[in-house]
């Protein structure tokens, strides 16, 4: 099984090449257990904007908010 924070910390990474250019920085990692199992929850934030993305067992949402619309 792979594990959660490795996986999402990899993707961080692949994005990052295009979002720290553009002033994102990575940061809020969150590690917890549900009921499906280990998960990992990472954003990415530049100002009001946020890109929150969630991995369990694999990537399993991505959400983009701006201000208070999401």
């Amino acid at each position: 099984m792979q594990d959660p924070e490795q996986c999402l910390l990899r993707g961080a990474e692949i994005l990052g090449r295009k979002l720290y250019p553009l002033g994102f920085s990575f940061d809020e990692i969150e590690l917890g257990r549900g009921s499906g199992g280990d998960f990992a929850i990472g954003r990415f934030r530049n100002n009001d904007r946020v890109l929150t993305l969630w991995f369990r067992h694999e990537l399993g949402g991505v959400s983009y908010q701006k201000r208070d619309v999401e």
